[in-house]
């Protein structure tokens, strides 16, 4: 299983088309390579001296698993806030394609629980929930959606890859609680995220080659994304 996860790992990292000015790598390196990323917590909100009085758990994590687990919380909260951009941008009155705001909407709300759901293993596991701020999407124009789709192709690749990192230093702290979770609750559910996002972006593709987009779009957000159901 890890031997195939660090296969993907490597053609990931050699895959084209991610629009890189949108992707999660800039977010990243804007806040998690400040040297201010981890906030330092002297007192809990008692006055009482952080680790004082440490609540019990029975698996806690070993060396910074629970700072890793921080940083996937916030590249998931990132994902989430450029889905709900792009949510908003196919809701407009000017472009007005209700499938694909439907579609991205929905994502919003997915990356939200993936974000929640590691919030409470955090605290299931004994550490500490430490939230930190959200970069702005890169754009708040999201042209057609072709382009839309190609963006979120790429920022699911990079949130894989990031989970993928995740599980590897759970192998490598011999945390399988960990690399259980990961497994059962977001690798397999990401790769067929991934799957279905590439399924979009090569029919929009071919509908640009055709001649006529904005027909071939209407009906791909129509029957599709079934952006005419209520």
């Amino acid at each position: 299983m890890l031997t195939l996860m660090i296969s993907l790992l490597i053609a990931l990292h050699t895959t084209s088309g991610t629009v890189d000015r949108c992707s999660l790598k800039k977010h990243k390196e804007f806040y998690e390579d400040n040297p201010k990323w981890v906030p330092s917590l002297k007192t809990d909100i008692n006055g009482n001296p952080a680790d004082a009085n440490p609540l019990p758990f029975v698996a806690p994590f070993l060396n910074d698993t629970s700072g890793e687990i921080n940083k996937q919380i916030n590249r998931e909260l990132f994902a989430h806030y450029t889905y709900l951009s792009m949510a908003m941008h196919f809701d407009r009155d000017d472009i007005n394609l209700p499938g694909f705001h439907k579609f991205f909407k929905e994502s919003a709300e997915e990356e939200m629980e993936h974000a929640q759901k590691l919030m409470k293993y955090q605290n299931m596991r004994g550490g500490r929930v430490k939230l930190h701020n959200i970069h702005k999407p890169c754009t708040d124009e999201w042209g057609n959606g072709l382009s839309a789709m190609k963006t979120a192709l790429g920022l699911e690749k990079e949130v894989y890859e990031s989970l993928l990192l995740l599980h590897s230093i759970a192998s490598q702290e011999n945390d399988p609680q960990l690399q259980d979770f990961l497994e059962g609750n977001f690798l397999g559910e990401q790769v067929e995220s991934i799957k279905q996002l590439a399924n979009y972006v090569n029919t929009l593709t071919r509908l640009k080659g055709s001649g006529n987009y904005q027909l071939g779009e209407y009906q791909f957000d129509k029957i599709t994304l079934k952006g005419g159901d209520k």
